[in-house]
């Protein structure tokens, strides 16, 4: 809700993946909290991102299907998968 607040716009997957990491990673480190054990994958459509097909053409942004991986430790690692 914050970030819609303050930029008018829908927060893309990638900095979903890096707040949760970023959360984790904090209540990993705190001391008397049991720590995060298990790594959390996160998909969703960007539909923040130009045509991959078309970079140069001005059209409607397309939907791109986006893997994240978000680890304990605060890492957050990209995906490409092909069907």
């Amino acid at each position: 809700l914050t970030y819609r607040l303050n930029y008018e716009d829908c927060p893309t997957v990638e900095y979903i993946s890096r707040f949760i990491a970023d959360y984790m990673r904090k209540v990993t480190m705190q001391k008397g909290c049991r720590p995060f054990g298990c790594s959390i994958v996160l998909t969703g459509h960007d539909m923040l991102s130009p045509h991959p097909y078309a970079p140069n053409r001005e059209c409607k942004p397309w939907p791109i299907p986006r893997i994240f991986l978000c680890e304990p430790s605060g890492a957050v690692k990209e995906f490409k998968a092909v069907a």
